[in-house]
């Protein structure tokens, strides 16, 4: 008898068959997720491509050279979250994690992500809010070194009549990634000398400090200017001018001319009513005519109890288009027209008006020797009233290729903007608006939206329970001709 079908031998020899053959399994196994997590493929399934990224956001991440931390405020709160926060919240949770991947190079990740609820984690909440200066919720921040940016839900979803309609999320996303990856900053000088709210101001009337701290929560840089000293600086993305109560100098003037006419530079006005600013003249030019009246608002639909004016008409722009969409209305004092229609003496130029007061409104001349409020026809403006108008110049050619010109915006509402009237939907919706389109940060990356589709199906008690009896009958009947066959087969 062979030594191999001795038991004593041969059952040993099995065991360490078995071994290496369970060790053989595992080095198979091992060696297909190595593979796998080096070469593997992901698509997106979902009918309209709702997370696939586009080339273009691929190539940016490709060349990305400093790793980018995303930390997500957006709570999850279960069954009692509304659909848009369940939308939000698995959108920008699956769109990051298709980020993440594509942004791995060698097995090491170039952007990782962070999920902090602040009604569960509020200890990891107020690090991030001492660290971020970021207190809201529904945020999505991303830094980079000493750089960051803080993405909001209107900049994620696109809302109309204030609902979900589509998403956007890759063109901030992307957007957001190459600022903080950046070394450079967005510079939004706001000039001083005349009496203007200032970014270091913390009153409710006067102050933008508010502004100042929201445009560093996203990676732009508030600066004071006093053109009295010197020319704009190089670095400038865009220049506001907001409520001045002084005139300006001639040289002021020259100064601000310069800017937009040799650096094709972007210029905000905010004019309050009573105000000659010596900047009248200078709008001419480009065909904007700021009159020094008021305009007295009537109707009780843009008035509210405080007496602060509420504006409700917009125009379609790119600067009033998420106001118009969501019917978000506009909250200021006081307010000045602001005309076009002029001739302007500077070439090219396009002349939009971009809101409007009511058709009850008018714009009263003699309102400061008036012991009542009266139109007086042939004398006041009758309503509506234009508040703001936007001039741009440079040339279009037939091929689709623009040369870039200058922006000017010049809105009859000076406290606009102002700690009192910035906790407003519309008023926080225009400022962030008007600083992306100004400064060209929402051209940066041309990706378009993505239609949300819903589908829902509606069954009443009957089709429901026919719906269950055509799926459950042929399932039970299967399963019962399995229990037969086994009972058979056994006995």
């Amino acid at each position: 008898m062979s030594r191999l079908d001795d038991f004593r031998y041969a059952t040993p020899l099995r065991r360490l068959n078995k071994l290496v053959q369970l060790l053989l399994a595992l080095c198979l196994i091992a060696g297909v997720n190595a593979l796998a997590s080096r070469h593997y493929f992901r698509a997106d399934l979902a009918r309209q491509g709702v997370y696939a990224l586009s080339p273009e956001s691929m190539a940016y991440l490709r060349e990305l050279k400093a790793p980018v931390h995303v930390v997500v405020t957006i709570p999850e709160q279960g069954d009692s979250a509304d659909s848009g926060q369940k939308l939000l919240r698995r959108y920008v949770k699956n769109l990051l994690e298709e980020y993440r991947e594509a942004s791995r190079r060698g097995g090491k990740e170039m952007l990782s992500v962070e999920y902090v609820d602040p009604y569960r984690n509020p200890r990891r909440a107020a690090e991030l809010a001492r660290q971020y200066k970021v207190e809201q919720v529904n945020a999505v921040i991303f830094s980079s070194a000493n750089r960051q940016r803080v993405v909001g839900p209107a900049e994620i979803l696109e809302f109309e009549n204030l609902k979900p309609v589509a998403y956007k999320g890759e063109q901030a996303f992307t957007s957001a990634i190459l600022e903080t990856a950046s070394e450079s900053t967005p510079v939004i000088y706001f000039t001083s000398g005349h009496g203007e709210m200032s970014p270091e101001d913390v009153s409710p009337g006067r102050g933008l400090s508010v502004v100042a701290a929201e445009l560093r929560a996203r990676n732009m840089e508030p600066r004071l200017l006093d053109l009295s000293r010197g020319e704009v600086p190089g670095d400038a993305a865009l220049v506001i001018v907001a409520d001045p109560v002084g005139s300006f100098l001639p040289e002021e003037v020259v100064r601000l001319r310069s800017y937009l006419d040799e650096r094709s530079g972007r210029l905000v006005l905010l004019l309050g009513a009573g105000r000659e600013t010596g900047l009248e003249r200078f709008l001419l030019r480009w065909g904007i005519s700021a009159d020094n009246m008021l305009v007295q608002e009537r109707a009780a639909d843009n008035v509210d109890s405080g007496g602060a004016i509420i504006v409700r008409s917009f125009a379609e722009s790119p600067v009033t288009d998420i106001l118009r969409r969501n019917k978000a209305p506009l909250l200021a004092g006081q307010a000045r027209p602001i005309s076009a229609g002029q001739m302007a003496s500077e070439p090219g130029t396009r002349l939009s008006v971009l809101m409007a007061s009511s058709a009850k409104s008018w714009a009263d001349a003699g309102w400061r020797n008036e012991t009542e409020p009266l139109f007086n026809p042939g004398i006041d403006q009758a309503g509506p009233v234009p508040l703001a108008v936007l001039a741009q110049t440079g040339a279009r050619s037939g091929t689709g290729i623009s040369l870039p010109g200058a922006r000017i915006l010049a809105i009859g509402l000076g406290d606009v903007f102002s700690n009192r009237y910035m906790g407003s939907f519309g008023n926080q919706a225009l400022f962030f608006s008007i600083t992306s389109w100004m400064s060209d940060r929402e051209q940066l990356i041309a990706i378009e939206p993505r239609v949300i589709e819903q589908y829902q199906l509606s069954l009443s008690r009957e089709e429901l329970g026919r719906l269950a009896l055509l799926l459950c009958v042929p399932a039970g009947v299967l399963a019962l001709m399995g229990l037969i066959t086994a009972l058979l087969r056994r006995y």
